[in-house]
């Protein structure tokens, strides 16, 4: 019996007529693990978008329209593609369907707010709304794979400025203060902790939550990364995301966390399964939920019990200045490593896969262990580094802000041991070695790079393998498109092979132990089309309109939405995915606050995306994807946190107005000048001059 047969076997012991099976998990998680992917094993639909409905005659699946081509591809029979907001909505899949009968759906795997919107809708029809307890997929999924907890990484144990080697050096930190300075007070600005990544302690982050709870009052946490942000810990028990599964309850003067992840941290400790359990015993008056609590929490309290708060959310999205230093710092990682890849992919553009150059780009961010230098010029013969003069090493090993393997005191106190006759062979040994990492950094790597499985860096016996640049893992499994396969929003890389025909689309983001990056870059590796051209300077004008808005914090949000749009729509052209989505630190790549829509409000020193593109089915895609920060001088403002240069050459310099100009030379020049510090290989310092080059109006 396959899984759809013993699911409709199900619905007839359960007495019911239909069920709603929602892609996410009891934490309403966009991605989810294996142990969750019920419409996966269900349907064969793998994107993070799906809810299927099955009845006895008709199953289909609902998505939005970044996977609709996925959809069409990967949905195995009997399921149909239901297109949301286009096709009929559930309610009217189920009254043409089935007219009158129970509807099955797990409170755990549905939000308060949505179930409570659905039961009023079926109100009006022949339908009546059943609540499950024990999920049905899971009853009769019998190879279903177990969650791992894992270990746990405690960012409070890492040195700050060990890893912001940016401030080490005086240009690109000038610049830093230059571009983030606003007139912003940070609320708890006192609170923070010079050499500590998040900012602000653990405990300090559970003080002020509970300094705003009375003695009767208590609040759930059941978002992952609001979890992880408050303890300042992080896991990976989801692929590409760095949070763990828990719970958290913490009243007026105490804080219990329900996980199966060893926790390194003095607090109450309960097993994962005992939450609802113990929330039946709970005797607050009020507990506050966020507004994405699934509603089995709300059935257990009682809705005259529960009351929204999102206090822990909108601290999390407030970056504080360690927080947003960070960032910068990750944008110079990623911008370093791009750089490097479209060099890499222009000299070996006749014989790369997609595949081949989403493998190359995670190797490269994964040996980032920048020193400075020119590529060595050793013999084959090893030992002749062991005798390179003082002025040799220090060419070929130079004090450089990204230096990370060793601190620049501790290099300097080499340098004099050589320099006095007195270096040991340990420490020549040492000194080797980092002239033979500069010489793999930058020498040419061969086109068929190791495939990484699941995109994931694990160390041995648990450890996280956390890079010496701080770099853990991508945010996301890299999106590579090439030709028509770029018009595919959320593609796959697969084994096909670019070459200079065509546009390829790069939608790629890392996962640091002090920030999270998403990117995206179209480019082409030989000449573009005119229409190429003109749609990717359509978009690009969208997104340059966006970023030079300026205005009141509760209406620049809706701007942001469509304004990105104002260029493609004149000539009946869109793209059906949003234009913006928040960024955590180090935690999801997409994070909520901030909403972009028009009764949304964007916050001081919130950092999200501004992503426009244009998809021409069966043909190419474009996408031009960057983070900003949102900055604040009586009106917000919005600034780059992304610094990875525009293919000029797509580019069709007199579609721009002056302003547009103005605004790409600022922004060549600065991407210029903060990775022309970390770039030394000549190749790719001639990719990056000759794509930061000054535009002239024409």
């Amino acid at each position: 019996m396959n899984l759809l047969n013993a699911l409709l076997t199900q619905l007839a012991l359960n007495n019911l007529d239909a069920y709603i099976l929602n892609h996410t998990d009891e934490h309403l998680n966009e991605f989810i693990s294996d142990a969750d992917m019920r419409v996966k094993r269900l349907t064969g639909f793998t994107g993070s978008n799906g809810t299927a409905v099955i009845t006895k005659t008709e199953c289909v699946l609902y998505t939005d329209s970044r996977y609709y081509l996925q959809a069409k591809k990967e949905l195995v029979e009997p399921f149909k593609m239901m297109r949301i907001d286009e096709d009929k909505s559930v309610l009217e899949f189920l009254k043409d369907t089935i007219g009158e009968g129970r509807v099955g759906v797990c409170l755990r795997l549905i939000s308060h707010e949505r179930y409570k919107q659905m039961s009023e809708e079926f109100e009006e029809t022949k339908l009546v709304l059943v609540p499950v307890e024990e999920e049905l997929v899971e009853i009769i999924w019998k190879d279903r794979p177990k969650r791992n907890p894992g270990s746990i990484v405690d960012l409070e144990k890492y040195a700050f400025d060990e890893y912001m080697t940016f401030l080490k050096n005086d240009k690109v930190k000038k610049l830093f203060d230059e571009l983030f300075r606003d007139s912003y007070k940070y609320e708890y600005d006192e609170m923070i902790e010079p050499d500590l990544i998040p900012g602000l302690t653990h405990s300090n982050k559970i003080r002020i939550v509970q300094k705003s709870l009375k003695k009767d009052e208590a609040i759930i946490l059941s978002a992952l990364d609001s979890i992880a942000w408050l303890l300042n810990l992080r896991g990976r028990e989801i692929a590409n995301n760095t949070v763990f599964y828990a719970y958290v309850y913490i009243t007026k003067d105490s804080l219990v966390i329900f996980t199966d992840a060893k926790v390194p941290r003095d607090i109450g400790l309960r097993r994962y399964d005992e939450f609802y359990e113990f929330l039946k015993q709970t005797d607050e008056n009020t507990v506050y939920v966020s507004d994405r609590v699934n509603a089995s929490i709300v059935d257990i309290l009682g809705e005259h019990r529960t009351k929204e708060n999102k206090l822990v959310e909108k601290l999390k999205s407030v970056k504080n200045r360690n927080e947003i230093m960070g960032f910068f710092q990750a944008a110079i990682m990623d911008g370093v490593a791009l750089v490097k890849l479209f060099t890499w992919l222009n000299k070996n553009k006749d014989r790369i896969t997609e595949i081949g150059i989403s493998d190359k780009l995670l190797e490269i961010k994964s040996q980032l262990v920048l020193g400075r230098g020119r590529e060595t010029k050793t013999d084959k013969n090893e030992e002749k580094s062991m005798n390179l003069s003082a002025r040799q090493i220090e060419d070929e090993v130079d004090v450089n802000p990204l230096l990370v393997t060793i601190g620049s005191k501790e290099l300097v106190h080499l340098f004099f041991e050589l320099f006095t006759g007195r270096l040991t062979e340990k420490n020549k040994s040492l000194l080797q070695n980092m002239v033979r990492i500069n010489k793999n950094m930058f020498s040419s790597s061969p086109v068929e790079s190791p495939s990484v499985e699941n995109n994931k860096i694990s160390g041995k016996n648990g450890e996280w393998n956390i890079a010496k640049t701080g770099f853990l893992f991508p945010s996301f499994s890299t999106i590579v498109g090439y030709g028509n396969h770029g018009a595919i929003v959320h593609h796959s890389a697969s084994d096909t092979t670019v070459d200079d025909k065509s546009l390829i689309l790069i939608d790629c983001g890392s996962q640091f132990i002090f920030a999270t990056t998403d990117i995206s870059r179209t480019i082409h590796l030989g000449t573009p089309s005119d229409e190429q051209i003109h749609d990717f300077t359509n978009v690009l004008k969208g997104q340059l309109l966006a970023k030079r808005l300026v205005g009141p914090k509760n209406h620049i949000a809706g701007l942001i939405q469509d304004l990105p749009r104002y260029y493609l729509w004149p000539e009946n052209k869109n793209y059906g995915h949003g234009t913006s989505h928040g960024i955590g630190t180090a935690l999801y790549v997409h994070e909520s606050p901030p909403q972009i829509r028009f009764d949304a409000t964007i916050e001081a020193h919130q950092i999200f995306t501004i992503e426009p593109g244009y998809y021409k089915e069966g043909s190419y895609g474009v996408r031009i994807e960057d983070a900003v920060i949102s900055l604040y001088n009586g009106n917000i403002f919005l600034q780059n946190m992304t610094f990875v240069p525009l293919q000029l050459n797509l580019i069709d310099v007199s579609l721009l107005n002056d302003e547009e100009v103005d605004y790409l030379n600022r922004y060549n020049q600065n991407v210029q000048n903060i990775l022309g510090e970390y770039l030394y290989e000549k190749e790719e310092k001639e990719w990056l001059i000759s794509n930061t080059r000054f535009f002239n109006r024409v």
